[in-house]
């Protein structure tokens, strides 16, 4: 009797296979010092909207209206990480799949970026650094700013409040970007400076005295009242 040559044909790979593999094979082996971020940026922004379709079957409109959806209800940066994540993605997938062709195209962009002239070297951050060092909390400030990435109006609103667990959660209506809100994963350096700053009883701010007057003036007004 011959043995039945019959084979169950696999199932298609759905996106979350798909991203799963990716991170396993491409942005793990390249160690990639984002790797936490992107895995975050797919739970909370792809997977819950797209995790269960077929990767091959997802079409171009599909992909744009999800960038609109976290451009619309997050930030234009977000959206743009997230096509950059995908876009990896497919081209990844591409090469084990001899008829995918990757849906992105060039325009698919969200927002206007302006480009920096440069960025400051090694050096430079190192000079920056140790001169914060002896400038007390305007010099964390700066600190957590090259930490950070985010610009000082933006750190001198953070409150107490806002930072837990390892993130700093921007409530809806703040100045970080077009009255969204947003969370922020701080890098454990940044969180360690945070929690050194002294803490105020009617001023709920991580910065209270950057905020419009110098700090060491802020400070010794606060201390006589």
């Amino acid at each position: 009797m011959r043995a039945n040559c019959y084979r169950v044909p696999a199932e298609p790979d759905t996106l979350a296979a798909v991203a799963e593999g990716w991170l396993k094979r491409y942005v793990a082996t390249k160690e990639l010092r984002t790797e936490k971020e992107i895995r975050r940026r797919l739970d909370k922004h792809v997977l819950p909207k797209l995790g269960t379709k077929v990767f091959a079957s997802i079409e171009r409109i599909e992909f744009s209206r999800l960038l609109d959806h976290i451009e619309d209800n997050h930030r234009a940066r977000t959206a743009n990480q997230v096509l950059t994540d995908l876009r990896s993605m497919a081209n990844w997938y591409e090469t084990r799949d001899s008829n995918y062709v990757p849906p992105f195209i060039k325009r698919m962009k969200r927002g206007t970026e302006v480009k920096r002239e440069r960025a400051l070297n090694d050096d430079e951050l190192r000079t920056i650094w140790r001169a914060a060092d002896d400038d007390g909390a305007f010099g964390s400030l700066v600190k957590l700013a090259l930490l950070t990435g985010q610009r000082r109006s933006k750190l001198v609103t953070m409150k107490w409040g806002d930072v837990r667990g390892g993130c700093w959660y921007v409530p809806q209506g703040h100045v970080r970007e077009k009255n969204a809100g947003g969370e922020l994963v701080l890098p454990k350096l940044a969180l360690e400076i945070i929690e050194a700053q002294p803490r105020f009883l009617r001023n709920p701010h991580v910065f209270p005295g950057t905020r419009g007057c110098h700090h060491h003036q802020h400070r010794n007004a606060q201390a006589r009242t």
